[in-house]
Order: structure tokens, then sequence, then C-alpha cells
């Protein structure tokens, strides 16, 4: 199955549904008020990892931030509002229309918008915010580990990557894991398309071995991690910060040896 088609396709049939999976999202459900909730949800959210941020690293201020998996731009219009330039990428070219039109909406013009691929080849620059939520879930594993190092590398020296990854699946029986009854439901799906009406969505989880690792080759030297749980999964979302951003002391006092 792939992916990527199956992201399009819920771009074109259920964008907001496709986002958070709450029923008052569906295409045929949304009313201006769950659609403002939609929205505040992901301003909300994204201050939270701000503050994150912040403590962290004392007077942080990105200036060029990235999302990956922006979606319809729920988390990137904030984004924008507090730098000077917010760069948003998705697979689905349905989702980032949409995000042009909120985007327009908003009257926020220092958003570039790209088409994904898994090597980020349309992205140019280094960044001091990147942040990716409930998005790496749904990639294959093999293809997410590839791109988090990607993400690490578009880094700014002192800045901070937030990045959400599912890590374990609890309360079930491997009898009724989801991932061992993929090739059933996959199957399922061909055979009973009227059954099966909505696109393919993977839940999928990472070793927290597997990425710490890739975090530090890439040049990681600090990593916070704050916890979460999402219906029968874990999540961790990594906050990973890479070198250290210069102090002013730090530069007063390399300038006094100097003379």
């Amino acid at each position: 199955m792939n992916t990527d088609q199956e992201w399009e396709k819920w771009g074109k049939k259920d964008p907001y549904f496709a986002v958070l999976t709450g029923p008052q999202y569906r295409s045929g459900s949304l009313t201006p008020e769950s659609k403002r909730e939609f929205f505040q949800l992901g301003e909300d959210h994204f201050h939270g990892i701000l503050e994150a941020c912040l403590r962290i690293e004392p007077g942080f201020q990105p200036k060029r931030t990235l999302e990956f998996g922006c979606g319809v731009g729920r988390l990137l219009m904030p984004m924008a509002r507090i730098c000077q330039q917010a760069v948003g990428v998705d697979i689905s070219d349905s989702m980032l229309k949409r995000a042009a039109i909120h985007c327009q909406e908003q009257g926020l013009r220092n958003i570039t918008l790209l088409r994904s691929d898994d090597s980020l080849s349309l992205v140019q620059g280094k960044f001091d915010l990147i942040i990716s939520f409930i998005v790496l879930q749904h990639i294959p594993v093999k293809r997410g580990k590839a791109i988090f190092s990607r993400l690490l590398e578009l880094l700014e020296d002192g800045g901070i990557a937030a990045i959400d990854v599912p890590y374990a699946r609890v309360g079930h029986s491997r009898i009724y894991d989801a991932d061992a009854l993929r090739p059933l439901k996959r199957a399922l799906r061909l055979m009973l398309p009227f059954i099966f009406r909505d696109p393919e969505m993977q839940m999928n989880r990472y070793s927290m071995d597997a990425l710490l690792t890739r975090a530090q080759r890439s040049g990681i030297k600090n990593v916070h991690i704050e916890f979460s749980a999402r219906g029968a999964y874990l999540s961790a979302f990594l906050y990973c910060q890479k070198g250290k951003r210069p102090r002013p002391e730090d530069n007063e006092v390399n300038s006094q040896r100097s003379r």
C-alpha cells in the first residue's frame, strides 16, 4: 500500500478528519464552530511547543521555521505569526492547496508551501525550529527514520526540532495488534471496498533506541522528552537541540580573549 497515495486520497476526501480523527471534523459534519475549534487546537498546541522550547533554551526566538506534514496549515499559521519565514511541506497536493487558502484568508505572506518527498529535496537552507506532529506515525518506519535524520540535518546550530513519534502499543495482546492484522485488513480492503470506504491510515511505532542513535549522529547535543498517550499508543515528543546556541556573554568572553 502506497501511504503517499492514501494521504492524497485523505486530502481530497476528508482533510480535517485526517489530521484530527474526531467525527466533528468529517467533511459532512464540519461546522464553522468545529472548524474554529480545529484551528484553535493547533494554535494552542504550537504555543505549548514554543513554551517547551523556551524551557530548553531561554530567550529562544526562531526566525525561520519548518513544519513537516503541515496538512491544512493548523500549526503552520501560528508559526508564521511569530517568525520571519515559515515553510510547510506535505505529500498531499490537496492538503497544500487547502493550506494556501487558509494562509491567504489570514493574510499571511511569509509562508512557503512545498510538496514533500523523503529527502525534502525542495527545501532550501537551515531552520531554527522544525516541527512534525502526528505525522511520522503514518509513514512506514524505514522511511520515517530516514526522514527523521534529514529533518535534523536541516537544523541550524542551536536550533530545536520538535518531533512526535509513537513508540509503544498498550492494552492489547499481540493477536489483536493492529500491526499484526495489517496484511489481513489490506486483503479485506481489496475484496470488500464497500465496507472499507476510507483510505488507509497506518499507525506505526518507532524504536527510541534507533531515533536517539540517529539524533546523536546528527549532532544533537540535548534531547528533552515529553510523554503523551493517544488511544492505545504511547507517544514521545522529542525536542532535539543541535549543538549549543552561543550566549551573548560567551561572545563577550571570546572577544576579550582575542584582544
